[in-house]
């Protein structure tokens, strides 16, 4: 599932105003009035739901389906994704069977990072953002979304707030076990894309530094989409 890194070309014109460092990110998030954490994927159409098939370019911002919702190859793996969370490895399957397999695993993704996060001793309802954020990188990568609370908290403590933590977070999620980045596919596409290899000169290639941005070029952009898509829902 780490192959769901992949920025589409469809969003790739948002990825300029992103600053990827946490030290530099300026954004200011909008207000998001919070809902019932069991309302938030309890349906397709339900806020989470909808934000996270935003970040995975399944939709718009207005809602409307995008062709990707319908079928596309994952790049990392070339394998089919469908339905509006990029279920994966889903070409014997319908849309509709998609989309439902895709709802029951994020209510389950999301329960877990639920109770994570009340055994952090953060409230879901508080750091809603965080509780869907969290969802999403479980979306994108199992054994990353399972580390994503923890380092949630480490942002926190070091002082970062909003995005800048959640970003912060995202990308240190991708640590494995050595405390290495891992996100091979991304990783593939920073290499061979011109896009990427552009906003990525700054730094050498594989270095530290080089995987931390190639990783945040994506995770930044999947902040700002679910933002602005849970401020358009509380509207």
């Amino acid at each position: 599932m780490l192959a769901k890194l992949i920025i589409w070309g469809s969003v790739f014109g948002s990825l300029g105003a992103i600053a990827v460092m946490p030290s530099s990110v300026a954004w200011i998030l909008p207000k998001i009035s919070p809902v019932a954490t069991s309302a938030l994927f309890a349906t397709i159409q339900s806020p989470g739901s909808k934000a996270i098939a935003v970040a995975e370019g399944n939709l718009t911002q207005s809602g409307a389906k995008t062709p990707y919702y319908l079928g596309h190859l994952d790049p990392g793996n070339q394998a089919t994704n469908k339905g509006f969370c990029s279920w994966n490895k889903a070409s014997g399957l319908s849309v509709d069977d998609a989309d439902k397999k895709c709802l029951s695993t994020l209510q389950v993704q999301s329960a877990t990072i639920e109770k994570s996060l009340v055994n952090s001793g953060l409230d879901p309802v508080v750091h809603q953002l965080a509780l869907i954020n969290g969802t999403d990188v479980a979306n994108q990568s199992g054994w990353a979304g399972a580390n994503f609370v923890a380092k949630y908290r480490e942002s926190l403590a070091k002082g970062l707030k909003g995005e800048k933590a959640l970003l912060a977070a995202r990308v240190e999620s991708f640590r494995n076990g050595s405390g290495s980045l891992d996100a091979s596919g991304l990783f593939g596409i920073c290499a061979s894309d011109g896009r990427y290899r552009q906003k990525l000169s700054t730094w050498k290639y594989g270095s530290e530094s080089w995987r931390w941005n190639c990783i945040a070029l994506d995770q930044g952009r999947r902040v700002k989409e679910i933002t602005q898509a849970l401020h358009l829902a509380s509207k």
